[in-house]
């Protein structure tokens, strides 16, 4: 049996399902300047979530272990606008990423039962845009994203033999306070899940296991 792991802090017996984050991303289309063809709408897209002040404690919450959270992703985006007045996008999206889930030694020990993971992935994302008025604009997304590896846990300690994937999706709502800035509302889920594959004999034995962070977002926006 896997350990269970929920990230959050336990109030009046009830687990927090989330912890602080600082989350930026960044879209620029350096040929838009130059053309007004299909290159202007090719882009270089990246972003960053990092967590701080994440502690994670044993079954009897003895030891407190420091604990890092962070993601990155960098790839290209593709977007061609449709409808009246191109109010109306349709966005492409491949991107190479990390994402960091690590529960640090205290005192050269940390719990052994609970693998840290490193997920190396390859994505790609489909998304859609659209301008509801002068002010709101929305954005969906859907992505699958193929682990290259996942760190310990598919480790030969672990699960050498394990099979994954992943699914992220998104929505944002955005309120423009002038033509350059807005304020923006995004809920995200990302959702890893596995196929183990022990052989008779592995010192684990599991099934299988899902992975996911869920997240909320408020965000101030610029666009040039």
């Amino acid at each position: 049996m896997l350990r269970p792991y929920t990230l959050g802090l336990d109030v009046g017996g009830f687990p927090l399902p989330g912890a602080p984050q600082v989350a930026a991303d960044l879209t620029v289309y350096p040929l838009a300047r130059l053309s007004d063809g299909a290159l202007a709408r090719l882009g270089l897209t990246g972003a960053l979530d990092q967590s701080f002040g994440l502690k994670s404690t044993g079954s009897n919450g003895a030891v407190s272990y420091p604990t890092v959270a962070r993601e990155w992703q960098a790839g290209l985006r593709y977007v061609a606008p449709f409808g009246q007045a191109d109010r109306y996008g349709f966005e492409v999206t491949g991107t190479y990423g990390m994402n960091t889930f690590r529960v640090d030694p205290v005192n050269d020990e940390r719990p052994l039962d609970l693998p840290n993971v490193e997920y190396k992935t390859a994505g790609l994302t489909l998304g859609l845009r659209a301008a509801l008025s002068e002010k709101f604009d929305f954005n969906f997304r859907l992505g699958y994203l193929h682990p290259l590896s996942a760190g310990e846990l598919n480790s030969d300690t672990w699960f050498p033999n394990a099979s994954m994937g992943a699914v992220t999706g998104s929505a944002t709502v955005a309120y423009r306070l002038n033509r350059f800035a807005d304020v923006r509302l995004k809920a995200d889920l990302r959702r890893y899940f596995f196929k183990f594959n022990p052989d008779v004999g592995d010192p684990y034995i599991a099934g299988g296991a899902v992975d996911q962070y869920p997240g909320i977002t408020l965000q101030l926006g610029f666009q040039y």
